[in-house]
């Protein structure tokens, strides 16, 4: 099997759950952990550890509470020879059968670096638990700079997917000199499609939960890519570089491309990206069959009586009472309740 690999920073009681859900749904998970947390973090992690049900392999791996999010998986890959790792998190509830179909198809597709399907992000409001889909698209063209201009057009989250391990190394030097807020996700997501293309599949790859009390890496404000211009500035160097080096486009093509794929995302952080233009709902990616399909799925799943919604009821019914136990706990005890990129330590 496929190992799935979480990195994870003073939320016990949210770690312990995942790997609860896996036992009882996927107990044949293999799961490393790279733990950064505080040391009484810690001491709950290992002590949760002894009392999950057997069956689960789980390869622990401590890092002082002071170590970078990146600095943890960059160590833990280096001390892999898989070809192919499931990337996790330690709020995501994954579909292993997904995630084992997308490594299958990577082990046979050379050109491929990622596989993946839609996700479920699962919120907790004061208003209640709030569903929402998030698409992902294939991204399949041949060539680089077509699949470039594909992503950023309507840009999806391409982290939580069976990656190429070799290719990770790749994404994290990447985030690790071009990081800032509202970006991340873009960066990882591009990055990937310059290197290669992206499989996706009508089914659900992840349950991403939101749960208040967890810190997470936010923009400071709406304007942050304002104020922090210069760094918008290195990612649009970065693109123009990598449409260089495909080595066959003209300096007028590499420049416009580089621009439009910059504005595309500068587009969706103002709140007009692709999706609110009049041409969306019949462009060729929103008609694309696999995300009609992922549309279709989402609807059926809260749907009451439909073969979806029977076929993920227990998962789910699992994630909500996970996520009232993990809003009491005391996960997220000493951390801010948003990172900017300087004090990143995830």
């Amino acid at each position: 099997m496929t190992k799935l690999f979480i990195p994870t920073r003073n939320r016990p009681t949210s770690l312990a759950k995942i790997l609860q859900y896996l036992v009882e749904f996927f107990p044949h998970t293999e799961v490393i952990v790279a733990d950064g947390s505080a040391d009484f973090h810690k001491e709950q992690n290992i002590s949760n550890f002894k009392t999950i049900s057997t069956g689960l392999s789980i390869d622990y791996r401590s890092y002082p509470s002071n170590l970078g999010m990146l600095e943890r998986c960059l160590d833990v890959l280096r001390s892999l020879d898989d070809e192919l790792i499931i990337w996790g998190a330690d709020d995501d509830y994954p579909n292993m059968v997904l995630l084992e179909r997308g490594a299958a198809f990577l082990a046979k597709n050379p050109d491929y670096v990622a596989a993946t399907g839609a996700t479920i992000k699962i919120m907790k409001k004061k208003e209640g638990i709030l569903h929402k889909l998030s698409v992902a698209r294939p991204i399949q063209a041949a060539r680089a700079e077509v699949r470039m201009k594909a992503y950023s057009q309507w840009s999806f989250p391409t982290t939580y997917a069976v990656v190429r391990r070799s290719h990770i190394f790749d994404r994290l030097k990447r985030l690790s000199s071009l990081g800032q807020p509202g970006f991340f996700d873009f960066i990882t997501g591009l990055h990937d499609v310059y290197k290669g293309k992206i499989q996706s599949y009508a089914d659900i790859a992840f349950f991403a939960t939101y749960i208040p009390n967890h810190a997470r890496l936010k923009t400071i404000n709406k304007l942050d890519f304002l104020n922090k211009s210069s760094n918008v500035l290195a990612i649009h160097e970065s693109i123009v570089k990598d449409l260089e080096s495909l080595g066959y486009l003209g300096q007028e093509d590499v420049d416009r491309i580089a621009q439009k794929i910059i504005l595309n995302r500068i587009s969706e952080l103002s709140g007009w990206g692709f999706k609110k233009s009049v041409k969306f709902l019949s462009s060729k990616y929103y008609l694309d069959k696999i995300v009609k399909e992922q549309f279709v799925m989402y609807d059926n799943l809260l749907q009451e009586g439909t073969d979806v919604q029977k076929r993920y009821f227990s998962y789910l019914k699992y994630i909500y009472e996970a996520m009232r136990e993990i809003e009491v706990s005391d996960d997220n005890q000493g951390e801010p309740s948003k990172h900017t990129r300087e004090s990143i330590c995830l």
